[in-house]
This record gives structure tokens, C-alpha cells and sequence, in this order.
């Protein structure tokens, strides 16, 4: 009985990295996942395939100890929180399935646990000053500096996550009613979103200078050869701009905009409920994190915003 067990160990050690990974794929052509949500797993998949490479570890070898040592790696590489558990939400899915299919003889992730922490630091939004100084680094002469241009307008004004830009098509904007529809975004909802007078000049610039306004069919945000622009490339040029800006202290990345938006809403006196469903939320928990978080903020706008003051100024008839 011992030699059949350790037979068994002796397999599960066997199993090659690729051919899981096809287990993976085939696995998640049966479920309900985006092909974002794929393209997440497999791109963190393969920064662990690199890990266990470095460490000569088959994949039926990893333990606990392993994985532990796995995060400790990317936290003396100053990965961010956020980064270091998305990649532990894939290993937990991934191994999951192997132990499920019975690859493997254990699950090394059951007490594999999520980096805690205060939000503060993930939750940083960029100030009035830092968006004016993004919005003025490109060269609106040029074709990538007027996109750029409107790819920061439209996040700051939308709040839309960037694979969500990135599947934009352009029959998806309504230039009368200042509007964009989401299609299938996070969770697999539609929602439509808004945008103002000044984001709809620069789309308007965009569509004239590309020539694909009448175009229905094709994404609105292309690279010089006409081909949709990758959500890395849109994170590198927002994060050169803020460099060359000087920009310090905050995460300069297409999703502080949409921490932005959420802030200038609250502070504008935007409705939180209606917060929610402009970012495509199914519940409140994130938007009552941004009313704790600029808490100080709202108090100072509307301080002093009396209703019995607001009275005395308006002709009352008694």
C-alpha cells in the first residue's frame, strides 16, 4: 500500500506546467469568465512558472512553504499589495483546480492568506494639480498625443476601468448625448457612462484626425498602424507622462483617474448610489470606502452649508 502511495506522489510530481495550463484553459472555456479575466490568470501563471524555474520545482512539488516563499520574494521586490494578490487569488484558483481533477495529491494554497493592510495607500487619487500637469505633456500635433489627450479625459471623466476602454468600439459613444456604453464590463453588466463638454471636443478631434468616425465597427483607441492599443502600452504612456510632469507620491496609472472621478464626484455632490452604478459596482462596500477615505475632504467643502443659514438668504414667505 506504502509503494502505491508513493507511486502516486511520484506522478503528481510528473505533471508539466504547460499541460496544466491547457487543463486551466480548457477548464475556463466551460465557465462564464471574461477573456480578461483568462488573460489575468495566465499572466500571473506565467511569472510563477518563472519562480519555480529559478527554484528547479516541478509543479506537483510546490508546498506551503514554497508559496511562502514565493510571496516573500515579491514583497523584497516591492511588488504592490494589490499586484502580490491578484497573484495569490490565481494560485488558489489554479491549484484548486489540479487537486479537484486530482493532478495533485494536496492543495499547497488552502492556508496560502491575502496580504492585509489599510486601503489608504491603494486608494490614491491624483490632485487638481497633478491632472492638469498630466493633461498637458502630450503633443496634441501629433496623432498619439491628441488619443493620449482624450484617453486621460475620458477616464477622468467616466471613471471606466482601461480593459474597458480598450474594448470601446466606436458605436458605443453617443456624441449628442455625451455618452459611452460599457458592454460586458466587470461581472458581465452593461451600464452606460457620461462624459462633459470638453472630453466630447477632444473625441470629436480624434475621430477627425483618424478618419474612422463612420466607422462603427472598429475600436476607438488605435496605435499608429491602426491596430487597438494594448491596456500595457496605455499604462506605460501614462506613466511616462507623469514622470516627465514629476509627478511624486501617488500611482501613476489609468486607474488612479478612476479613483479621481470618484472623488470629484463626491466632492461635486454627486449621488453615492448613483457612484456605484457609473462604476459598474453591484454593491456600496467601494464607494462607502471613498466616502471614508475623503471624509476630511467632504467635511471641509461643506462645512458651514447650513439649511437653516441657507434659508435666510432666499425670499421666505412667512
Amino acid at each position: 500500500m506504502n509503494e502505491n502511495i508513493e507511486q502516486d506522489k511520484a506522478a503528481c510530481c510528473e505533471i508539466d506546467f504547460d499541460c496544466a495550463l491547457d487543463i486551466f484553459k480548457e477548464d475556463y472555456m466551460r465557465d462564464d469568465w471574461s477573456n480578461r479575466t483568462l488573460e489575468f490568470h495566465l499572466e500571473n501563471l506565467s511569472v510563477f512558472k518563472k519562480f519555480l524555474n529559478t527554484q528547479a520545482l516541478k509543479l506537483g512539488q510546490v508546498s506551503p512553504d514554497i508559496l511562502d516563499e514565493y510571496v516573500k520574494n515579491m514583497r523584497s521586490a516591492g511588488k504592490k499589495k494589490n499586484t502580490i494578490n491578484g497573484r495569490i487569488k490565481t494560485l488558489r484558483v489554479f491549484f484548486r483546480l489540479l487537486h479537484r481533477k486530482g493532478y495533485i495529491l494536496r492543495n499547497p494554497t488552502l492556508a496560502l492568506q491575502t496580504i492585509k493592510g489599510g486601503p489608504q495607500s491603494d486608494i490614491l487619487p491624483f490632485t487638481d494639480n497633478q491632472v492638469k500637469a498630466l493633461l498637458a505633456r502630450p503633443d496634441l500635433t501629433t496623432f498619439t498625443g491628441l488619443r493620449d489627450h482624450m484617453i486621460m479625459k475620458i477616464l477622468l471623466d467616466t471613471g471606466i476601468r482601461l480593459v474597458e476602454l480598450c474594448n470601446l468600439m466606436i458605436s458605443d459613444i453617443d456624441l449628442k448625448a455625451c455618452s459611452i456604453y460599457i458592454r460586458l464590463g466587470k461581472g458581465r453588466k452593461n451600464r452606460t457612462v457620461f462624459f462633459g463638454a470638453e472630453t466630447r471636443k477632444s473625441i470629436v478631434k480624434y475621430l477627425n484626425i483618424t478618419g474612422i468616425a463612420k466607422d462603427n465597427d472598429i475600436n476607438l483607441v488605435l496605435s499608429q498602424d491602426g491596430n487597438p492599443l494594448k491596456p500595457r502600452s496605455i499604462q506605460e504612456r501614462i506613466s511616462d507622462y507623469a514622470a516627465v510632469a514629476g509627478i511624486k507620491g501617488v500611482r501613476s496609472s489609468p486607474h488612479t483617474f478612476r479613483h479621481t472621478f470618484a472623488k470629484m464626484y463626491l466632492m461635486n455632490g454627486g449621488d453615492p448610489y448613483a457612484l456605484r452604478d457609473l462604476l459598474g459596482h453591484s454593491s456600496m462596500s467601494t464607494v462607502i470606502l471613498y466616502l471614508k477615505l475623503f471624509r476630511e475632504d467632504l467635511y471641509k467643502k461643506y462645512r458651514g452649508k447650513s439649511p437653516v443659514d441657507g434659508l435666510s438668504h432666499k425670499n421666505v414667505n412667512n
